[in-house]
């Protein structure tokens, strides 16, 4: 499934549930798996899925124009994260640096304040999630790529060690350096290193 948009307001229910669901499962899976190759941390991650239960209004999540609006305060965010103000207006700088948020309608102050119109949608100033909707295929497509990548990793790791065990076998009453299978073994260590760096990446 890739992320939806409605077309019609009887839709936009529908389509933001499935926006948020997925974007809510994607980041589980990028907190689970060290960002997934990402560069962004896992606790970053955890954070970011907090900010978003902040914000479930489901027709928010289907909203191209805005996004979901956090309009809250610091202080209202620093409680739900369980960080001090100064290291949450560093989580929030370090979620724009990262485009995982952006301003809505800044004030110079920096004060937030969101309300509804006639249609329920959000206007104010604050903090927009929209960048999440716009990069739910982008994340979900990392995400996807590196447990692909982690599985292959295991699979190789697997099969180097049965060789590894193998070879260990062969030789278990000879000489290791005048073995002739020393050089198979030195290429199977060197292949379980390489799996294991190719899981990391």
């Amino acid at each position: 499934h890739r992320a939806r948009s409605a077309s019609r307001p009887n839709d936009i229910e529908k389509s933001g549930t499935e926006n948020y669901k997925l974007l809510l499962n994607t980041i589980d899976t990028l907190a689970d798996n060290r960002g997934c190759g990402t560069g962004i941390p896992a606790s970053l991650w955890r954070k970011l899925k907090t900010l978003m239960l902040m914000l479930g209004a489901r027709a928010d999540w289907a909203n191209y124009d805005t996004g979901p609006i956090y309009g809250g305060s610091n202080e209202t965010l620093a409680h739900r994260l369980d960080l001090s103000i100064d290291r949450t207006k560093k989580t929030l700088k370090e979620f724009r640096i990262l485009g995982l948020v952006i301003d809505h309608d800044r004030l110079a102050n920096g004060r937030r304040r969101i309300r509804r119109d006639a249609e329920g949608n959000p206007y104010g100033h604050g903090i927009s999630l929209l960048p999440l909707i716009v990069r739910l295929d982008e994340l979900r497509d990392l995400a996807a790529a590196y447990l692909d990548r982690k599985k292959q990793s295991l699979k190789l790791k697997r099969q180097a060690s049965a060789a590894l065990r193998q070879a260990k076998a062969l030789i278990a009453h000879a000489t290791l350096d005048d073995h002739p299978a020393t050089s198979a073994i030195q290429s199977v260590t060197e292949s379980i290193n390489t799996a294991h760096k190719a899981r990391d990446t």
